[in-house]
């Protein structure tokens, strides 16, 4: 049943058209950010922005924010603009501006940018990614673990690691044999990773399909849908969170939090201690003092008022609030 006109494909096609006007109009007026605060900037492509393609991406991301770099220095600029989609994204050439943002200025820049959501996709909220309160909180707690002392005591675990990656060579290829080092130094990663990290022997090498393995290749390939969900999820997080929308697939997250949990509970219950990482945050848990600390507060920064500031004689000023 037509709606406007007495065709439906006319009416649909009418319908597509406004649409595609209406998202023309607003990644121009997007686009504009960058000109109506007086800061350089590289020209975006709608609706892409300054960044490669994420549905066809052939380079890192990485690799793209350095391209970009190369490009804002070859133009003389201290600093420059660009765009993630529609999202604002400063990235800055001057080592005095690096030192204001790291240092004098941090406190107006302790947000990632990254999309999170504890509640529906929790392995997002890692320290990497959370800001705020919440990210002061969790560095302050794990930072003495990062202690050259602490990383001293898994060295052995590395050694041990190392040495099946040695015996497994030795065994199982010969000097004129193609290898696929990828593949091999994955195992490698896994067994380091699996066994500092989670105090599990994963036997990459003997157990090539073993679970750990075969959830760490998951989690790290997306495929198209995947891609444009992590697209609109870092673009807009907040209607991603209202649509509960996940960054990692529902059965990698239950793995990981499921060895974690069950790792946990066998420790305490059994009173066994294992020199990794998760030990130390073992030992966190059970700290009352750092759970008085408190692990409120959740924000990311996708506000467009955190680029609300001016450049004048390599220093940074804000508005008044």
């Amino acid at each position: 049943m037509a709606l406007f006109t007495e065709s439906l494909l006319l009416d649909l096609l009418g319908i597509v058209t406004a649409l595609v006007a209406v998202v023309y109009a607003y990644c121009k007026w997007a686009y504009q950010y960058w000109q109506r605060r007086g800061i350089p900037y590289l020209e975006p492509l709608i609706p892409l922005g300054t960044f490669q393609n994420p549905l066809k991406r052939t380079v890192s991301i990485g690799d793209d924010v350095t391209r970009m770099y190369r490009a804002i220095k070859s133009k003389g600029w201290k600093h420059g603009g660009a765009y993630s989609m529609t999202i604002p994204t400063w990235i800055v050439v001057n080592l005095d501006l690096v030192k204001h943002v790291m240092t004098k200025d941090f406190n107006h820049f302790v947000d990632r940018g990254t999309y999170t959501n504890e509640k529906d996709d929790p392995l997002t909220c890692h320290l990497s990614a959370v800001g705020g309160k919440k990210w002061r909180n969790l560095r302050i707690k794990l930072s003495p673990t990062f202690t050259s002392g602490k990383l001293k005591s898994m060295f052995q675990t590395v050694i041990d690691c190392g040495l099946v990656l040695e015996k497994y060579i030795k065994e199982n290829i010969s000097s004129k044999q193609a290898v696929d080092i990828k593949d091999l130094l994955g195992s490698f990663s896994t067994d380091v990773i699996g066994s500092c990290a989670f105090g599990l022997e994963c036997n990459s090498f003997v157990e090539p399909d073993s679970p750990f393995r075969k959830y760490g290749k998951k989690i790290v390939k997306r495929n198209f849908l995947e891609n444009l969900k992590f697209s609109f999820c870092v673009t807009y997080p907040d209607i991603a969170r209202a649509l509960k929308l996940r960054f990692f697939n529902k059965e990698i997250s239950d793995f990981f939090m499921k060895v974690v949990e069950d790792t946990v509970n066998y420790r305490e219950r059994n009173k066994y201690v294992r020199r990794d990482f998760l030990q130390l945050l073992i030992d966190i848990k059970n700290n009352k003092e750092a759970q008085d600390n408190g692990y409120e507060g959740m924000y990311t920064c996708t506000d467009p008022k955190y680029f609300e500031f001016s450049v004048n004689n390599n220093s940074l000023s804000y508005p008044k609030k």
